[in-house]
């Protein structure tokens, strides 16, 4: 339940007012003054209502004692605001209530059911849909870091808070996993790469997206006048060589792992040794502190862990899909300067998980939280029966 810390909460929920008691915001005369009736504001009446029977069963209708037929004597009612996209409503909660006309021993009354968070009014669709708003679309939450794995049928998108970018943080979050672990060149997974025993695979990505900015670059200093120099020709060149790998990649994207490794052998890695060879005749033919020449220094750094995409083929060539996984953060970042605490950070890379997680398996995601939450409520009323039979 650790998805709904959020700074704008301004009390627990078990702070909060029981929600079936049914309170209004009623003025009372006080000496003096006037007083607003604690409790909440009642929903308007023009929303309308989908009423829900939470009745006993025929064999719960008979009194304990003596056992004759429980007759109703009144209704509890609690309302929730429930949203369905472009439509409100309100569900009513009508349980009738039972006690015995011969003994008047007790009444009996079903449980309303559980809730995503409990005491709440919020019903699942409202919640789900103001997740969808905030973390689907960007409406109005700190560093996140997130990771992309699973299967290539069942995709896991994994949003996790962090106070910094520090080595220790991918240490933490990958402590116990083996395998491939695809960055960018960032020197803050070296920690987690030598103790893990990982094998680091680069981003061609942002290798080709350094000669792509050194050539608009170049291209605006044209417009300005200044002659075409060798430094045009070399960010071109580059970015030539790079489009034939993912040209490569386009053509076997649907094939699978064992296909996409042949066609890699057989086409991409000749064009590799091309790269290399013509990276080695580039270096030192352009300013080291260029945009060209620092795209170059890229290349010639990341080499190794660039090239190893083509030792497996359930590798990719980049890690574009996690750094769309990062957009939407990215779109909303200025609305979210309300998580100002570890907890809501915290909350809010769960929803993130969910929400584009549900993108990533090619599930609608309103449908998906409102289907969480809503399980959620039934486990949590299982967690809560088993922890009291167990004393």
């Amino acid at each position: 339940m650790g998805l709904f810390h959020e700074a704008e909460c301004a009390a627990d929920a078990d702070d909060l007012p029981d929600a079936e008691e049914g309170e209004d915001d009623e003025t009372i005369g006080v000496p003096a003054h006037q007083r607003r009736k604690c409790g909440r504001r009642p929903i308007p009446v023009h929303i309308p209502r989908v009423e829900i029977l939470h009745d006993l069963s025929e064999d719960e209708k008979v009194c304990t004692s003596d056992g004759h037929r429980l007759q109703e004597i009144g209704r509890e009612i609690c309302e929730q605001p429930e949203i369905i996209p472009a439509t409100i409503q309100v569900l009513r909660h009508v349980r009738p209530k039972y006690a015995c006309p011969h003994c008047k021993s007790g009444v009996q009354i079903a449980p309303l059911p559980p809730q995503p968070i409990p005491k709440s009014l919020a019903a699942p669709g409202l919640l789900a849909h103001v997740a969808i708003s905030k973390y689907g679309d960007g409406l109005p939450l700190s560093y996140l870091w997130v990771w992309r794995g699973g299967s290539g049928d069942h995709p896991l998108v994994l949003y996790d808070y962090a106070p910094s970018r520090g080595g220790e943080v991918p240490k933490r979050l990958l402590e116990g996993f083996r395998g491939y672990l695809q960055v960018d060149g960032y020197e803050g997974y070296n920690k987690v790469c030598e103790a893990n025993g990982l094998v680091r695979v680069g981003c061609f990505a942002h290798a080709r997206r350094k000669f792509d900015e050194a050539l608009k670059a170049q291209r605006k200093g044209m417009k300005t006048g200044k002659k075409r120099s060798a430094k045009v020709t070399k960010a071109q060149q580059g970015l030539d060589l790079i489009r034939v790998l993912y040209q490569i990649e386009r053509q076997i994207a649907d094939e699978p792992a064992e296909e996409r490794y042949r066609v890699r052998q057989q086409h991409a890695k000749p064009q590799l040794e091309k790269i290399r060879e013509w990276l080695d005749g580039a270096l030192g033919s352009v300013p080291p502190q260029s945009l060209t020449g620092r795209a170059l220094a890229y290349l010639d750094n990341q080499w190794d862990r660039l090239i190893r995409y083509i030792d497996d083929g359930r590798l990719r060539i980049d890690n574009n899909l996690v750094e769309n996984a990062i957009r939407p953060f990215v779109v909303g970042r200025k609305a979210w300067l309300f998580s100002d605490t570890i907890r809501d950070a915290q909350a809010s890379a769960n929803l993130y998980s969910l929400v584009e997680t549900a993108k990533a398996n090619g599930i609608e995601p309103y449908a998906y939280l409102r289907h969480v939450f809503t399980e959620l409520s039934l486990q949590y009323l299982v967690v809560v029966v088993t922890r009291w039979g167990d004393g």
